[in-house]
């Protein structure tokens, strides 16, 4: 007959139009994605007035609503997979559904998921087994009647089989009804069923009928593991690699991923790429990640993404790029983002634009940043600040990347009135979220007192979080600011104290390939004494064009011991000189006058001297004043020798870094002086 067969809210495209005669997995996956996504919207995908505009929406391949943001957006983007028109674009069975729902664990987001959505999305596991023997009811499709009172539940049979019991269990999670949901797994547990010790391991770590036990669910876990149960290897597994509930053990972690991944779980091969990619518990080792990547990555988008990572890493950008843009079809929301970059870098603007719209909508927060900066400057799009601020807020909703961004937006005025109070709670919201750049802009808030009270104290506690974070700028400034005793444990400190104190921070922010990282870390070298290491950093900062570097690099060169070499002082003095550096010009005096047992040309250290006084150096006017005296490289000038001395000593008098031995030379000079 031409009856259509089924409840219809749950049927596929296909199964409403009768264009497939036999039932097909892809069928029940449709039908799972429209409960995967009742349950996480609390509303079904197309809810009509009418059957004729239900079969109108479903037939056509309406693109139900997004649903709610709190929904986590790799589960979303499962949910919405399932729900895809075309048969072959959706998870071939209910195994991948599974897999897929396990591995949204893997993806890094930057907030946790509720419990509650947490248990959800694990309970998909059991659903997915659920649809491998799960027969949806077949009525003709008819105005239902509602009877007035439910029957009464006849006792608990337990199933003859496993896979019917599997499925009772996918029935009660779906409907969430925890009272048949205890029912069932106490009599799994009392059977000994892993999946009954899986789906309790997954309750007590959700708070599903209870409060959250990581213990009791680490437990369950490990029962479900002994009994041979793969998600259960996986669960336990994942509960010693993040030490929930168990000791962490990155070990026995790996070990058991292992057991799962030759019961052929896609999802172990999966964890256990990331492991070696990461070097979690074992060396980093791209070759065995690569080989557990491939053997998921067709069930796993993660893993997909991942090989993208790997053979862009490799420099084999073919196959990146392939495995990039097969994950970013999958709409994983990093690859879309990913991909908008590449195709943006290489102006294919109107695709890469499309791609990161597609990943902002998804929820990925670099991709709605970046659109909302994209309306700022009015480059690749018509300016359209609203729009701007529209992007960066929806961001701001569950990210710390989007509340420090809307905090810039407070800051400046980007689209609203400037705030800097409100800024200031969205650079703290943001810092307390773990966003490094927030960390070091709170710093620069409270230690200058914008938008609220100055506070110090706080300003150097946000920086010394920053640089313990791994920040190379926080490792740099937090360093520099101890060195020069401007930080609250560091300002009574003597001048050695400091610098052996700021060593540590400024060999880490020398790590990252950073030429005033060099310098900085030169520079408190050659103050321990340690001028080989100092000229080897300086030498790297002068190098890559950091200016300061020339003139310190000079003077470290022309020190006492082995490692002096004026003539390489002497080149690195002139390139700064070029740009009046008073130290440089400083240092070619010197130099000229003979002061390193180089032959002396005094005319060269008066010009040279001359230089770097009229730039403000107190040591070029008392070296100038001296050469004055008499008649070396030119004829004496006792006026202009004194008031220059003068001026040495009245600015250094005053200076914040005053020199009393320098001091002392100036008066001494002073008195010998002769009349004029």
């Amino acid at each position: 007959t031409n009856t259509v067969v089924g409840t219809p809210l749950y049927m596929s495209p296909e199964a409403l139009l009768g264009t497939e005669r036999n039932r097909s997995p892809q069928q029940d996956v449709w039908s799972l994605g429209v409960l995967l996504y009742q349950l996480l919207t609390d509303t079904l995908p197309f809810e009509c007035e009418s059957l004729s505009e239900l079969y109108a929406k479903i037939t056509s391949g309406a693109r139900p609503p997004s649903g709610v943001r709190a929904v986590p957006r790799d589960l979303e983007r499962v949910c919405l997979r399932c729900l895809r028109r075309d048969p072959q674009e959706r998870f071939p069975n209910g195994a991948a559904v599974a897999a897929a729902v396990q591995a949204a664990s893997l993806v890094e987001a930057r907030r946790p998921w509720p419990p509650a959505l947490r248990a959800l999305a694990l309970g998909a596991l059991v659903a997915g087994a659920w649809l491998t023997v799960r027969q949806w009811p077949s009525t003709a499709v008819t105005q239902p009647t509602s009877p007035t009172q439910p029957p009464p539940k006849p006792p608990f049979r337990f199933p003859a089989t496993d896979a019917e019991y599997v499925a009772l269990l996918g029935r009660a999670l779906a409907k969430e009804d925890l009272d048949e949901l205890r029912v069932l797994v106490d009599a799994g547990v009392a059977r000994g069923h892993p999946d009954a010790y899986q789906v309790k391991g997954v309750m007590h770590e959700a708070g599903l009928g209870g409060p959250v036990d990581l213990v009791a669910a680490a437990e369950c876990f490990k029962r479900a593991a002994r009994g041979g149960s793969p998600r259960g290897l996986c669960s336990l597994a994942y509960a010693l690699q993040e030490g929930r509930g168990v000791d962490r053990d990155l070990e026995e972690a790996r070990r058991l991923y292992e057991r799962a991944a030759k019961l052929g779980f896609a999802l172990a091969h999966a964890y256990l790429g990331k492991l070696y990619m990461e070097g979690l518990g074992v060396e980093t080792d791209l070759a065995r990640a690569e080989e557990h990547l491939l053997a998921s990555a067709e069930e796993v988008d993660e893993s997909a993404f991942r090989l993208a990572s790997i053979y862009f890493k490799q420099g084999k950008n073919d196959a990146g790029d392939r495995w990039l843009r097969k994950a970013a079809d999958r709409e994983h929301p990093q690859a879309m983002y990913e991909f908008a970059v590449t195709l943006l870098e290489h102006q294919q603007t109107r695709e890469g634009l499309e791609w990161l719209r597609r990943s902002a909508e998804k929820g990925w927060d670099q991709a709605e940043v970046r659109l909302g900066s994209i309306y700022l400057d009015g480059q690749l799009l018509p300016k359209d600040l609203a729009l701007a601020l529209e992007w960066v807020r929806r961001a701001a909703e569950h990210s710390a990347l989007g509340r420090y961004n809307l905090g810039v937006f407070y800051e400046r005025g980007y689209g609203v009135a400037p705030d800097p109070a409100r800024a200031r709670e969205l650079f703290a919201a943001a810092a307390e979220g773990g966003e490094v750049t927030a960390m070091l802009k709170m710093f620069h808030v409270l230690l200058e007192g914008r938008g609220g009270a100055p506070n110090p104290v706080g300003a150097h506690r946000w920086l010394r979080k920053a640089a313990e974070a791994g920040s190379s700028l926080g490792c740099g400034l937090l360093g520099k600011r101890i060195m020069f005793g401007r930080t609250p444990d560091s300002v009574d400190l003597g001048p050695r104290e400091r610098h052996t104190r700021a060593l540590p921070w400024l060999v880490r922010s020398a790590r990252t390939p950073r030429a005033e990282a060099y310098y900085d870390l030169g520079y408190c070298l050659a103050k321990l004494d340690r001028t080989e290491e100092a000229i080897a950093h300086l030498r790297q900062a002068a190098q890559a064009g950091f200016r300061n570097a020339y003139s310190t690099l000079g003077e470290v060169l022309c020190m006492e011991g082995k490692t002096r070499d004026t003539a390489e002082a002497m080149r690195w003095f002139r390139k700064a000189a070029e740009e009046e550096h008073p130290r440089a010009l400083l240092g070619i005096g010197r130099i000229l006058e003979g002061e390193f047992d180089d032959p002396p040309d005094y005319a060269g250290a008066r010009a040279a001297y001359e230089r770097a006084a009229a730039a403000g150096s107190r040591g070029a006017m008392f070296r100038l004043g001296r050469l004055l005296k008499g008649d070396q490289g030119g004829p004496p000038d006792v006026a202009r020798g004194r008031a220059l001395l003068e001026r040495a000593l009245e600015g250094e008098l005053v200076a914040e870094d005053k020199d009393p031995t320098f001091v002392a030379a100036i008066e001494e000079l002073l008195a010998d002086y002769p009349a004029e």
